[in-house]
């Protein structure tokens, strides 16, 4: 009996330490690429891509999903270059960076929460209530209208928290970059 109670323990510890070492290895991912299907690190979630058709412009179209191990579709987006990617370290969160045009790049996010792809340059944007919280809410001045806008996603900080880069050039000449902290709890940026 107590030798059994030990193998129990030490199959419990090494499963441990398998999940926990699965989180730290979730990398970025990118769309197209070497593969079609990205797994979370729970292994309950599906990141995949599947090419729609060729336009007569010779322009790919793509479309992005996540779906759950029923096979679901939880959220879609429609792509035409390249998305890259990453899984939060429990696996209930993403991040997708879509490069729209070479002019333009954005974020969105996606958690089990919410159950759909959220841009945060809309968010940014047009919400006034989310922040930045430091700084009495000011927000960049800069928007895609005015400038070339690409707020991308950099990595996650916490289980939902995901580090912003926000950089390019206003048509005037100028240029601006700027580091953002996005909470998908709260939906506020911070900046830091």
């Amino acid at each position: 009996m107590r030798s059994s109670i030990q193998l129990l323990l030490i199959c419990i510890v090494l499963l441990a330490a398998a999940f926990a070492q699965s989180r730290e290895n979730q990398a970025v991912f990118s769309f197209p690429g070497d593969t079609d299907r990205v797994h979370s690190a729970t292994g309950d979630l599906l990141a995949r891509y599947t090419k729609i058709y060729e336009s007569q412009d010779s322009a790919n179209q793509y479309l992005f999903s996540i779906t759950d191990t029923a096979g679901n579709r939880l959220a879609q987006l429609n792509f035409t270059r390249s998305i890259e990617g990453m899984w939060s370290p429990y696996g209930e969160s993403l991040y997708l960076n879509d490069f729209i045009g070479s002019t333009r790049i954005d974020c969105f996010v996606w958690s089990s929460a919410d159950k759909h792809l959220m841009s945060l340059t809309e968010i940014l944007m047009r919400d006034p209530s989310s922040g930045p919280i430091e700084g009495g809410g000011a927000k960049p001045p800069e928007t895609p209208e005015n400038s070339r806008y690409e707020l991308t996603c950099e990595g996650w900080r916490a289980q939902d928290r995901v580090s912003i880069s926000l950089e390019g050039d206003t048509w005037a000449g100028g240029q601006f970059k700027y580091k953002l902290i996005y909470d998908l709890r709260t939906k506020k940026f911070s900046w830091y």
